[in-house]
């Protein structure tokens, strides 16, 4: 059994035998399949006392064996948009270069809007004030390696031009 962060925060599914699984809040030690309302699987997986797992009902549909690897890729595409700039074609491409037995049953178009999603999540915020946006532009990475001259903080060019132009 495989634990693996669900899609929204404080979440958790499950990954036993090619199937996926969410924990049955009701009772303990009970997990149902994740594809219960899409496909009306009724599966039912039972925690035994030793740590061992019974399937009481069995499923209506055939497993995937390459599901934990690409709950993996997803989960390293969303990471790669938060701490990236890379456009998301990029971003899926790359991912998908790694595992591609995995790669085949995720396809971009499915995958765009969450990346882009994710992209817009973590922007920084418009700055309100010059102050602010000087803090902003020092430490964007995107624009590091745009300007190779001398850099002139914008406080220091605000105080000449309040000295050389009288109010």
């Amino acid at each position: 059994m495989e634990k693996v962060t669900g899609k929204r925060n404080d979440t958790a599914i499950f990954v036993y035998d090619g199937h996926v699984y969410h924990i049955d809040k009701r009772c303990n030690g009970i997990y149902r399949c994740a594809s219960r309302r899409s496909l009306h699987c009724y599966a039912a997986l039972v925690r035994n006392q030793d740590e061992t797992y019974t399937l009481k009902t069995s499923h209506n549909h055939p497993s995937n064996e390459t599901m934990l690897q690409e709950i993996e890729l997803k989960q390293e595409m969303l990471q790669i948009c938060r701490e990236t700039i890379m456009k998301p074609k990029d971003i899926f491409d790359m991912v998908c270069r790694r595992n591609p037995v995995a790669a085949k049953k995720i396809s971009y178009r499915a995958m765009r809007s969450f990346l882009y999603r994710e992209q817009i999540r973590h922007r920084p915020e418009t700055p309100q004030t010059i102050a602010e946006l000087e803090v902003a532009l020092m430490n964007y990475q995107p624009i590091e390696r745009i300007y190779k001259g001398k850099y002139y903080p914008i406080m220091a060019i605000e105080q000449c031009y309040s000295q050389l132009i009288p109010y």
